[in-house]
């Protein structure tokens, strides 16, 4: 079965320096440090065989890395046919040879643009939006991805305009603590939620030029039980797997320490050799601790526990979820199912953002006007 998801990071080298980079950690210590090999990632086809549907370049900064090493690399994936290949870039590196090799894998790359307060923060703006016009013109796509810290979760709805003014959809995620970064503050819970809350009203309502928004519709279609979700909220024990460039194996790209690493790609000759690592027993065996404790929870559906990620972070283990980030989403799944239990979009679907009531189409929601209206007619 093609299930698995691939962070691999052919370097940790990055050519800036953001306050909240939680890669940072690899640097500062030399962690796993050089650069991948070819003899890496052939290995890492072999264990991984026809079980990867997709695989992310990400690192570090992946453009660091030598082009030919792209060709070399992604020819050697296409060897195994219907993997999506993406990378995740600052885009500050992105030139015409660049774009070139990303054409020829179709890879849409994601970069990382901070909005209104980019230059505060990444830097480099006019780089970046250089990049995605050089994108643009070959026909690449490609979106920019803004991190919500908590200088800026009080500004969402500017940050949106802004992104609109661009004619940019903007991805928005969300900083969390790194080890070894101070500058990897998380955002307090009851201001995430009611800064996400207030711009989801904004985003539901809004008819001018209006756009997508990643982040508000991936919030309806999770209480809308629509299948989808963000990364940090599924069961991605098995399904996901991060890999450093020297082929050491963690859960997955984010952040963490060398007692919860898999041992070495080069160590293996099957995934279900990983599996039998105790660092992956006693992993898997903490996430289903987690996921027994929040089995009651009305949202559990929803949620599925949360990023074990940011569980590790917090308390070093993965055997409950984060009490923060837990509050938070509560808060946000209520308010969100309170906002559209009274929406009719059969009748008032153009009073709404087309993107919303989109969504609500797709999975066939049915305000509680309709239902009465239904129920009515029956008697």
């Amino acid at each position: 079965m093609r299930d698995i998801t691939l962070i691999v990071k052919p370097t940790h080298a990055c050519n800036l320096n953001c306050p909240y980079c939680y890669d940072k950690i690899n640097r500062i210590e030399n962690r796993h440090a050089g650069a991948m090999t070819m003899d890496t990632v052939k290995q890492i086809m072999l264990i991984f065989k026809s079980t990867v549907r997709e695989w992310t370049w990400h690192g570090g900064e992946p453009l660091l890395m030598p082009l030919d090493f792209y060709y070399a690399a992604n020819d050697t994936i296409n060897m195994q046919p219907d993997i999506n290949i993406s990378m995740q870039t600052n885009g500050t590196l992105i030139t015409q040879d660049v774009v070139d090799m990303l054409k020829k894998y179709k890879i849409h790359p994601g970069f990382s643009f901070d909005g209104i307060k980019n230059e505060f923060t990444r830097k480099s703006t006019g780089k970046i939006i250089t990049a995605k016009l050089l994108l643009d013109k070959n026909g690449m796509g490609g979106g920019p991805i803004m991190l919500l810290t908590p200088e800026n979760i009080d500004n969402i709805i500017e940050e949106y305009e802004y992104f609109k003014r661009l004619r940019l959809n903007v991805q928005m995620n969300t900083v969390y603590a790194a080890i070894g970064n101070d500058g990897a503050t998380p955002i307090d819970p009851a201001k995430y939620a009611a800064g996400i809350c207030k711009f989801f009203d904004y985003w539901m309502n809004d008819t001018y030029l209006p756009q997508e928004s990643v982040l508000c519709e991936t919030y309806l279609s999770r209480i809308l039980n629509g299948g989808r979700s963000f990364c940090s909220d599924q069961d991605c024990v098995g399904k996901w797997f991060g890999i450093h460039p020297d082929g050491t194996l963690m859960p997955c790209g984010n952040d963490w320490q060398e007692d919860m690493t898999f041992g070495n790609i080069h160590d293996y000759n099957s995934v279900e050799e990983i599996m039998e690592h105790p660092n992956f027993i006693r992993f898997k065996a903490e996430t289903r601790e987690l996921l027994d404790s929040c089995k009651e929870c009305p949202f559990f559906y929803a949620c599925h526990g949360g990023c074990y990620a940011v569980a590790y972070n917090n308390y070093g283990h993965c055997k409950k979820p984060s009490a923060g980030d837990c509050s938070a989403t509560k808060i946000i799944f209520t308010h969100i199912f309170n906002r559209i239990k009274d929406v009719d979009i059969y009748t008032d679907g153009y009073k709404y953002n087309p993107h919303f009531s989109r969504v609500l189409y797709k999975l066939g929601h049915r305000g509680l006007p309709l239902i009465r209206e239904s129920l009515a007619s029956e008697t």
